[in-house]
């Protein structure tokens, strides 16, 4: 046993002690991974369209603007659609509700399927205000209240 001993001793000192080093760093690795779906968001300020009781000048124009604009803030991380639907109006028929996206340049008739407000958004967040305008008409419009439900949808493509 000595005579092993004494050779590794040799062997040691031989070959240098300098060769052996104090450990001074270690790694270890792993992996990261997520799945991301398509994700649609959508927030509306403002919701409920108020006006006001008609008078003669607005049955006499044909419409009467809505008191305020609706904001919807809405995105998606893929490419979507802004959508918007009415359930209703009792006996005033849906399309006498208009919309707006480009503060009344354009006005577009509700219905009850959905229909776009803005096609093929790009992904990413995107603002929309939203005006709106009945029509009125003298020979149709009863007295009486008419009202509906609003929903707007952010639909990814």
């Amino acid at each position: 046993m000595r005579k092993l001993t004494a050779m590794l001793l040799g062997l040691f000192v031989l070959f240098g002690a300098t060769s052996l080093k104090a450990q001074n760093s270690v790694t270890a690795t792993g992996n990261v991974s997520i799945t991301i779906g398509t994700i649609a968001y959508i927030n509306v300020t403002n919701p409920d369209v108020a006006f006001n009781n008609p008078t003669n000048t607005d049955f006499a124009a044909g419409h009467i603007d809505a008191n305020n604009t609706v904001g919807i803030q809405y995105g998606s991380n893929a490419p979507h659609d802004l959508q918007i639907q009415l359930d209703g109006l009792g006996t005033k028929p849906v399309g006498d509700l208009l919309w707006s996206v480009d503060a009344g340049s354009n006005w577009t008739p509700m219905t009850t399927a959905a229909a776009n407000m803005v096609s093929e958004a790009a992904g990413g967040m995107e603002n929309a205000t939203v005006n709106f305008r009945m029509n009125l008409d003298w020979a149709t419009d009863a007295a009486g209240t008419y009202s509906g439900q609003i929903t707007y949808t952010v639909v990814a493509n």
